[in-house]
């Protein structure tokens, strides 16, 4: 396909400069620790005063039993509003951050601590206002899972971002699955699963724009968007920092890359609209979707790195089956390290929408990536906050 060659200027990051306030959090959170500060042992300790019952119910929602030797509390602010991130640990955190992932040979005690999250932690976020405090959700980091399908380490992390008079809230999810051996001495061999050398993580997301006070996030009572994508490459001693969050987190700098099967990279966006918000504002209509495509955090990056070249959307809507799919595709600007936006021909209600990529520019690092996302409503605007 013919190319477009046009030079785009360079990316500015805008207000959120990354800082490095909790270095301690770089490898556990790694697009969030510039935009959260700690607070002091004894503001912490007053703040976990003052929360305890509805944290203490947040733990048993999640089935977390409430035996940490550690807790930390940090402050992230988005304007006039004031959010809090408490981590529960039995190790401190600056010990966790080369051990979120169990691999070596395990003898029946290392097995054991494994499972009971040794090296886990628990993660609650919470919001104050001029009401009080509300929990939002908690979520695990690098925590044990075992089924039929085998063996996983869960990685999960928020994202908070700035949307005219609310904030989106993301809660994203990485699964990293584990590959099982027996030695010939009887012990255990845990290590990652690989694809093409590297490993790899399967990924969703959710992600609701919320008002002060707002509680029961992702209810039925509420209007939400639940995304799945492609598996992600990951950087053992960073597991999250090429998942979904990258995407989402308005620096450029930081990208979203894939690890998947057939080296390409999806996000399915499903959005679960009430029936009163449907009555308020119509059916759902999908305007615009915007797209810095590549590794965005330098020339150089960009360019020795795998891209996007064609998107094929496909829409629909689930509850519908008379509903007729439509399809429509678009071929990106190669040479931008910017936004760059296209407009979606769909009718209004579609629901579920799939973005497929369907080419790519080849480079030296085979890792298809997008550095930033975002989707245009016809009544919400674009729901991830203001294009860079």
């Amino acid at each position: 396909m013919k190319k477009n060659i046009i030079l785009c200027a360079m990316l500015s990051l805008g207000g959120w400069i990354l800082n490095a306030e909790a270095p301690v959090l770089r490898n556990i959170c790694p697009q969030n620790y510039g935009r959260v500060f700690e607070l002091s042992q004894s503001e912490g300790e007053s703040l976990l005063a003052q929360t305890e019952s509805m944290l203490d119910e947040q733990l048993k929602k999640d089935s977390v039993g409430n035996d940490f030797s550690f807790k930390a509390v940090f402050r992230q602010n988005l304007g006039a509003r004031h959010f809090y991130r408490i981590f529960y640990s039995r190790k401190k955190l600056e010990h966790l951050q080369s051990e979120s992932i169990p691999e070596g040979t395990f003898d029946d005690d290392d097995l054991y601590w494994a499972k009971n999250g040794f090296n886990s932690i628990y993660q609650i976020i919470m919001e104050k206002n001029t009401a009080g405090f509300s929990v939002l959700g908690g979520g695990w980091i690098s925590k044990w899972e075992e089924n039929n399908s085998g063996v996983r380490i869960l990685f999960t992390d928020f994202m908070l971002v700035p949307v005219g008079e609310r904030v989106g809230f993301l809660k994203a999810e990485v699964r990293v699955p584990l590959a099982l051996g027996q030695t010939s001495d009887g012990l255990l061999r845990m290590a990652l699963k690989h694809r093409g050398g590297k490993a790899y993580g399967n990924q969703s997301a959710k992600y609701q724009l919320i008002a002060p006070g707002d509680k029961n996030l992702f209810s039925k009572s509420a209007s939400y968007l639940e995304m799945t994508a492609s598996d992600c490459l990951v950087e053992p001693g960073s597991p999250l920092k090429y998942s979904l969050l990258s995407g989402f987190d308005k620096n450029a700098a930081t990208c979203c890359k894939e690890n998947s099967y057939d080296n390409m990279m999806s996000i399915q966006a499903d959005f679960h609209m009430t029936s009163d918000y449907i009555r308020r504002n119509g059916k759902l209509k999908l305007l615009q979707a915007a797209l810095i495509n590549g590794d965005a955090s330098s020339k150089n990056n960009y360019f020795s790195t795998d891209r996007i070249e064609t998107l094929t959307v496909e829409a629909w809507d689930p509850s519908d089956s008379e509903v007729k799919k439509e399809t429509f595709s678009f071929t990106l600007n190669d040479y931008c390290l910017e936004s760059q936006t296209v407009y979606l021909p769909f009718e209004a209600g579609k629901y579920s929408f799939i973005f497929n990529t369907s080419a790519v520019i080849r480079a030296k690092k085979e890792d298809v990536c997008f550095s930033e996302f975002n989707i245009k409503l016809g009544k919400e605007g674009w729901i991830f906050g203001s294009l860079l």
